[in-house]
């Protein structure tokens, strides 16, 4: 099939399921229906929902079936070795963001992970600085601009990328430089990393979601804003958005 016609059917096939999303994102309520006050983060919420919906029809049809079978058919060790290589590179961006912040302390550790992990961890694949008692401290631009007194604005949910916010939208290419893929210029390479990237990522989603509960978009937008709130030293709340209780750890194949 020629790339015309494979661009075509691919045009096609989204505008399919952006139809699709964009009905079941908006049932039809009865009239006399209370409204729920709106949320004072939240101002677009009715836009914000529909972008759910897409977000969720594309989930449900596409990302989650890959992960689900790309859990069951790799071994745990080896997902964890994947996410652990991705997220060293989180580690040297939380770095340069910490020295934007001023944060020299914070800095020094999260350079220290990267090295010893990309040295002595073999890219990232172990870690190795945890081990050694080197402390993560993540954080990222839309931190930064947080610390130097951006303010956040209105909720919003993005296309595909989901939750954000327009100070968290600005630091996507900030933080894209420092990405796993950022200095590959072997396109099929840079699209594969990324491809395996968001489906390891995906598939490390599956055991958080019987922790949703109630209006699936609601729990996600307080988790989203609460977590960001935390990262950006704006609000201090006990841990009653705990992802990680009843979740399976896969001890049973950790290297």
């Amino acid at each position: 099939m020629n790339g015309g016609v494979w661009h075509r059917w691919a045009a096609l096939g989204l505008l399919l399921v952006s139809s699709a999303a964009w009905s079941a994102a908006t049932p039809a309520e009865p009239a006399l229906l209370p409204v729920p006050p709106a949320h004072p983060q939240d101002p677009w919420e009715h836009f914000n929902r529909r972008i759910f919906g897409f977000n969720d029809v594309v989930d449900r049809y596409a990302a989650r079936p890959v992960a689900v079978t790309y859990q069951k058919v790799t071994p745990g060790f080896i997902r964890r070795s994947i996410s652990r290589f991705y997220d060293n590179f989180k580690d040297l961006r939380s770095g340069v963001n910490d020295l934007l912040q001023g944060e020299l302390g914070d800095a020094g550790k999260n350079f220290s992970r990267f090295g010893l992990n990309t040295t002595l961890g073999v890219g990232g694949l172990f870690d190795v600085a945890t081990s050694a008692g080197v402390e993560k401290r993540p954080t990222d631009f839309g931190t930064t601009l947080a610390h130097w007194g951006v303010p956040q604005g209105p909720y919003i949910m993005l296309p595909l990328l989901g939750p954000s916010t327009p100070r968290d939208a600005a630091a996507i290419v900030p933080d894209g430089y420092f990405a796993f893929n950022s200095q590959v210029r072997h396109r099929r390479t840079y699209w594969s990393l990324w491809g395996v990237y968001m489906l390891n990522y995906r598939a490390e989603l599956l055991d958080y979601e019987g922790v949703i509960t109630g209006d699936r978009y609601a729990f996600i937008r307080d988790y989203y804003l609460r977590n960001r709130a935390l990262m950006a030293g704006e609000h201090n709340v006990d841990d009653d958005f705990d992802f990680s209780s009843g979740v399976d750890s896969d001890d049973d194949d950790d290297w």
